[in-house]
């Protein structure tokens, strides 16, 4: 019994020494992990809250990469803040103490900070006309559906398409997010009681239909860049879809998601759309603290 037990011992440390030896996984880097890993390096600090609409749309043009960039989250220390003379969200504060307030954008970032950002990166070659209308296929299973009423399908925008598309499409967004919060009325939201254009209620098609499914990896996609998109309009994000702007645009990202779109891709998308249904939007703007 004693050597037996010597000998699994003598296996275990050994198998316990390979797995050391072993490399470990390694994490995707992100596209911007390098631009980033400057920032950090030279001391350029981004301060803002979460609440932010503005530092999130800073926060997502990294993508994964910002978490190597060096941030301060405000409300949580707000004293820090203060003591750098943080008035608005975002500021970044450079070495020399140069302050950057508002959304700068990262082709500002690096002019300012000399740090490169990669040139086949994706996010900072995004097209800015990547919008694209809702395919035939689609419109066709909408109005089959009912989702859209025959008469009006001749008549109908981009907006409108898009609309009809994310009010219908079966989605988590729609059954588990803010959506069906029990403080409010589904049914009242601009975004559903104002869409009167299908066959029946429209609630009668409220996540309703399969038009896409998604892969546990494109769901998540979806519901992370839809968390980090706004509209101008209210400052709401995409994943409270309660108004018509707000569902277009959820029934645009989940076709993308679908297609398996990028995040940056995604966001481009985002970003053309919102300029066709707004206007441009200015590229420096900020909270106030």
């Amino acid at each position: 019994m004693k050597s037996n037990y010597l000998i699994w011992l003598i296996v275990a440390i050994a198998i316990g020494g390979l797995l050391l030896i072993l490399p470990s996984k390694q994490e995707t880097p992100g596209e911007l992990d390098d631009f980033a890993a400057c920032l950090s390096e030279k001391g350029v600090t981004m301060y803002g809250a979460d609440w932010c609409s503005h530092c999130q749309n800073e926060k997502r043009a990294f993508g994964d990469s910002f978490e190597l960039v060096p941030y301060v989250e405000c409300p949580d220390d707000p004293q820090k803040c203060l003591d750098v003379g943080v008035k608005s969200y975002p500021t970044w504060i450079l070495p020399d103490g140069q302050k950057l307030e508002g959304e700068q954008g990262l082709e500002k970032l690096a002019q300012e900070s000399g740090c490169a950002l990669p040139q086949d990166s994706p996010i900072s070659s995004a097209p800015t006309n990547s919008f694209e209308s809702l395919s035939q296929k689609f419109k066709t299973e909408l109005v089959a559906t009912g989702v859209v009423a025959a008469e009006y399908a001749g008549k109908l925008s981009d907006l409108n398409w898009y609309w009809a598309f994310g009010l219908a499409n079966k989605n988590p967004v729609l059954e588990e997010g803010p959506m069906r919060d029990p403080r409010y009325e589904t049914a009242n939201f601009a975004s559903t009681g104002g869409w009167t254009l299908a066959t029946g209620d429209a609630m009668d098609h409220y996540s309703h239909h399969t038009f896409v499914a998604f892969t546990p990896d494109q769901q998540e996609r979806l519901e992370k860049v839809s968390k980090n998109v706004y509209r101008p309009c209210c400052g709401n994000s995409t994943y409270f879809t309660d108004c018509n702007h707000g569902m277009a645009m959820l029934g645009m990202l989940e076709i993308l998601a679908a297609d398996n779109a990028s995040e940056s891709e995604m966001y481009a998308a985002a970003e053309a759309a919102n300029a066709l249904w707004f206007g441009p939007q200015p590229a420096s703007s900020g909270c106030t603290t």
